[in-house]
Formats: C-alpha cells, sequence, structure tokens
C-alpha cells in the first residue's frame, strides 16, 4: 500500500531510543513522531490526531512503526498501511470522507477506535457508518462475548482479552459493511464491542476502548491481532485449482 516517501526532516532528537522526527509536509508544519526502535513488522500505521491516550509506546513495543500527525489528505495516508483514528467523531473530519474511502479502497486498513463523539460518523467509507448514542458504557464493559470466533482478528482470543467498551453504540446502528465480532452480554448485549469488513482492495476495524490505561485494555494478541489484519489489505482469494477462476485474479 504505501508509496515511496521523502520526507523533509528539519529535526531529529533522541530520548531514550525514541525518534522524534518534524514533518513538515502538513498544512501547517505538523510534528509526526515516530516510534521505530522497536519495528520489526513490515507495516506502518498513522495515529490521527494525537497520541493521547499513549498508545503508541505499546503498539511500538509490538514491533509496529507508528507516525502521529494531522494531514488526513489521500497524498499523506497512502505512504502508510494503516489510518488510526482516535477519539474522532461526527463532525469533525468528514471533509476527508472521499481521501480515506479513497485510501480504504486502494488496500489501506481503517481502524476506528472510540470516537468519544455523540452522532453518526460521517468520515467512513461507505457502508461502514454506526452511531455513537452515549460517551458513557453499559456495565459491566469489560464482560464481552466473540460472536464471530472465525474471523482472523479474534483467532486465540478469549473474552478476557478483548478490550472494554467505553461509547455506547448498539449493533443495530452498524452500517451494512460489517460484520459484528463481539458484544456485551446480558443486559449490554446489544452493545458493539468490535466490528469489521472488507472495503475494496482494503479493511475497516472499529472497536470503543483500547485504552492501555483503562480497567479492560485488550490484551498484546488483541492487538497484534488486529493490526496485522489490517495490513494485509484486502480479502484473501479462495483457493480454486479452475483456470477461468485463477485468470480472473490477474484482470
Amino acid at each position: 500500500m504505501r508509496i515511496a516517501l521523502a520526507l523533509s526532516l528539519v529535526g531529529v532528537a533522541l530520548f531514550g531510543g525514541v525518534a522524534l522526527a518534524v514533518d513538515e509536509t502538513g498544512s501547517e508544519g505538523e510534528i509526526a513522531r515516530e516510534y521505530e526502535q522497536h519495528a520489526s513488522r513490515d507495516c506502518t500505521i498513522y495515529l490521527y490526531p494525537t497520541d493521547g491516550m499513549n498508545e503508541v509506546p505499546r503498539v511500538s513495543s509490538l514491533g509496529y512503526s507508528v507516525t502521529v500527525g494531522g494531514d488526513l489528505s489521500f497524498g499523506n495516508i497512502s505512504q502508510y498501511d494503516v489510518l488510526w483514528l482516535v477519539f474522532t467523531g461526527s463532525g469533525m473530519i468528514g471533509g476527508f470522507q472521499s481521501d480515506i474511502e479513497l485510501f480504504v479502497s486502494n488496500g489501506g486498513g481503517l481502524y476506528i477506535h472510540q470516537p468519544s463523539v455523540l452522532g453518526t460518523i460521517d468520515y467512513a467509507p461507505s457502508g461502514f457508518e454506526f452511531t455513537v448514542e452515549d460517551i458513557f458504557w453499559c456495565d459491566p464493559e469489560e464482560d464481552n462475548v466473540i460472536v464471530t470466533p472465525g474471523h482472523p482478528t479474534m483467532a486465540g482470543l478469549i473474552p478476557a482479552d478483548l478490550s472494554g467498551r467505553y461509547d455506547t453504540v448498539f449493533t443495530s446502528s452498524l452500517g451494512s459493511g460489517y460484520t459484528l465480532l463481539a458484544e456485551g452480554t446480558g443486559a449490554c448485549d446489544d452493545h458493539v464491542q468490535s466490528a469489521a469488513g472488507t472495503f475494496g482492495g482494503g479493511r475497516v476495524f472499529t472497536d470503543f476502548g483500547n485504552n492501555s490505561g483503562s480497567a479492560a485494555p485488550g490484551s498484546d494478541l488483541y492487538l497484534t491481532n488486529l493490526f496485522d489484519w489490517l495490513c494485509m489489505g484486502g480479502s484473501t482469494p479462495t483457493e480454486s485449482t479452475t483456470w477461468g477462476t485463477i485468470k480472473g485474479l490477474f484482470r
């Protein structure tokens, strides 16, 4: 997915082995912080708008390269494998919907995490809308059940691996592109914990509470499963030995 990139770096400082790069490619000379000291996976992530949850050190330690910035233009995000949006709700970045949809359609991965803003998401690719009904949660937020265990993001997980639900999103509000992966239990059984789907050549994953400082941050396996799936892009073709099917894959 990545396009060759030449960054203009006006300053680099090392703090405890973490490289801090100043990126002036944004419209206002944003500061993009790139954590590559542990990068061992072939996957680059662009986190928007800030690391308010202090998740970057954790994700970096799992082997991913993460850049934090504020430029959602297609020209910028297309240089990365995954766009990770946090605390970004309705009415905030709707003007970039076409950029984000094009990014995903062309093979990018989109991770929408806990918008924490009331309203229907207006920046996701078509079919991947949902509505945040409340920025509080249905207790107990950590009690969830996996409803689609065969999905790659759920591989090897048990309910205790999942992150909590810190926005209220009902299963009925999920767009047609989503497959529900996990939901609450008991009185919360119509509350989404996570959902995912494919769009064009790319993938979308949504959840509502993977905060390392929370009571239910989600396990490292939960994070690596979702990022590895997003980084791969597209859907896995069905194996076939027929010449017609094989030929069709290369059209």
